[in-house]
């Protein structure tokens, strides 16, 4: 096999540095991730590099140029992935280093249990926090979903990163993204017409990832575009009437917020992640007034202005003030068994494994945010709630079908009654 066909040996030789390899995290249509280390510095790094056969061809490296170098220009978001270098082999061959993430995927958190509200509502704020920055930098990432978002152990506390930004797109000097591919279950209704996409694509695939975690399950499961093109006029059934766990004050503020996101008509969408971040304090101050546990470490004011609400609830205000800062954290206190789980994943000492990864040929590989800490079986075991029982149908209609009876039983006795006083009976 040619170099970067899979089989690239131990070392990876750039440019610019040398890399230890220790082995293949997954594989895809259009290149491979690897776990390295730099030969100048004990620090772990994932290593993602395009096919030798796809290295030559204009489009598929361009691509790949892309988005390592949109990535490299939102480094001063703690909620994005980290790119430290573009560099490629003397044989001309593309890759680039980025951080070593130790976490769960949010897919693999809902696989495990529906998520409590508090904790849903501060992965939304990462999450907005991280697009609010990639928007304001015109990079739009076209493919929101749970399988990019990586909740990560840090030092000061678990933290939401924004992963893969394989199938961005970067506004170019004309003012056009161009159509976009992404992932059919949470593409927008533009994106499935293969129409130009802007910022509200990523804000609609939000609205679908913000609906899975406060309802536990996705508002229209699809495998293909031509089944996402059924619901590409329809909003998603209303919170309220599925999540009945979340208290009314809370879930008509959730509601308001996914039906301004899941506009199937963008001009009718939120125009911006600031709108999702405002909405999330909202329902976390209704979370407060129910004596819930507040979502986040940092107190915030609420009557303050967007821009400062915004800021104190990111701590996104400039790529200066963001250097070397991170996220108001997310709080997983209230799930121990969940945030032992997370740390788990980042303990060196715990067996590691590679997933088996495939995406479409078309799609950049996905696979660096895949890589995981395997819990073992005798550890920390984060069962799934047990379900509540659904009401039965005479138990959800038991006024009205009681209401139905009497009036039947009055109906009987007034004809009983007038036939019996005409003689007739």
């Amino acid at each position: 096999m040619s170099l970067f066909e899979y089989d690239i040996g131990d070392r990876i030789r750039g440019k610019r540095g040398e890399y230890r390899v220790k082995g293949r995290l997954g594989a895809g249509g259009m290149g491979a991730c690897y776990l390295a280390e730099d030969t100048d510095s004990p620090r772990p790094v994932v290593i993602k590099t395009l096919q030798a056969n796809l290295a030559q061809k204009g489009g598929a490296r361009e691509a790949f140029e892309l988005e390592a170098r949109g990535l490299m220009a939102l480094h001063a978001c703690p909620n994005i992935v980290q790119v430290f270098q573009l560099d490629q082999t003397k044989e001309g061959a593309p890759f680039y280093l980025m951080e070593h993430l130790s976490g769960l995927s949010l897919r693999q958190v809902l696989k495990r249990k529906k998520l409590p509200v508090d904790i849903a509502i501060g992965i939304g704020a990462g999450l907005a926090s991280a697009l609010e920055f990639a928007h304001n930098k015109q990079v739009v990432h076209c493919d929101v979903k749970p399988e990019n978002i990586f909740i990560v152990q840090r030092d000061d506390g678990p933290m939401v990163k924004l992963l893969d930004f394989g199938v961005m797109k970067a506004k170019l000097v004309s003012g056009g993204y161009g159509g976009a591919a992404g992932t059919a279950a949470y593409m927008a209704p533009e994106q499935l017409r293969k129409e130009d996409v802007d910022q509200r694509a990523d804000l609609f695939a939000t609205g679908y990832v913000l609906y899975e975690m406060f309802s536990g399950k996705h508002p229209f499961p699809v495998r293909d575009e031509a089944g996402a093109m059924v619901r590409i006029d329809k909003l998603p059934v209303p919170l309220a009437e599925i999540a009945r766990d979340i208290p009314w004050q809370v879930v008509n503020v959730l509601d308001d917020l996914i039906k301004g996101l899941c506009a199937p008509n963008r001009d009718r969408r939120a125009k911006d992640a600031s709108e999702i971040l405002v909405k999330l304090h909202e329902a976390k101050r209704a979370l407060g007034r129910l004596g819930k546990k507040d979502v986040h470490a940092a107190s915030t004011n609420p009557m303050a202005p967007p821009e400062e609400l915004i800021a104190q609830m990111t701590g996104v205000v400039d790529d200066e003030a963001l250097a070397g800062k991170t996220d108001p954290m997310l709080d997983l206190s209230s799930e121990p068994e969940l945030e032992a789980a997370v740390a788990m994943s980042a303990d060196d000492s715990a067996p590691s494994a590679a997933l088996d990864l495939s995406t479409r040929e078309r799609d950049m590989v996905q696979n660096f945010d895949k890589y995981v800490k395997v819990v073992p079986g005798k550890g920390v075991v984060v069962r799934n709630k047990p379900k509540e029982p659904e009401e039965s149908f005479y138990e959800r209609n038991m006024v009205a079908i009681g209401v139905a009876c009497a009036t039947v039983a009055g109906l009987v006795f007034v004809a009983v009654y007038y036939l019996f006083s005409r003689g007739k009976l």
